[in-house]
């Protein structure tokens, strides 16, 4: 008897689920924006041209972060941020804007923030 390989057995991480929420606010926020051709295209470009599989996500922000610049000019700095508050949305943590930070500011501390293990 072959056993069948499921996910399901051990639920996920705190890491794979943030990484999760990641990946989909890259994806949900470039597709509300530029369509879902456009996202599917970038989804494609992170996993073939800058080397990004779905379980690296949330460790090469900056990296997708960097590419919307290039590829976007002025307007990838716009996405980074849609994506960072997307990505608060779905952490369920509130969102408070602060001159100067970079999107992989408000990354590094949502991710230590969501990595935290509950007090009891």
């Amino acid at each position: 008897m072959v056993e069948e390989k499921t996910l399901s057995k051990h639920p996920p991480d705190q890491n794979s689920r943030f990484n999760d929420i990641c990946r989909e606010a890259v994806e949900e926020t470039i597709r509300d924006v530029l369509g879902a051709t456009v996202a599917e295209a970038y989804m494609k470009y992170t996993h073939n041209s800058l080397g990004i599989s779905d379980e690296e996500m949330s460790t090469s922000l900056n990296v997708i972060f960097s590419s919307l610049k290039t590829i976007f000019a002025p307007g990838g700095n716009i996405l980074g941020m849609r994506i960072v508050k997307k990505l608060y949305l779905k952490a369920g943590k509130s969102f408070q804007e602060t001159p100067g930070l970079t999107p992989e500011n408000y990354v590094k501390g949502l991710k230590q923030e969501f990595l935290k293990k509950p007090t009891d």
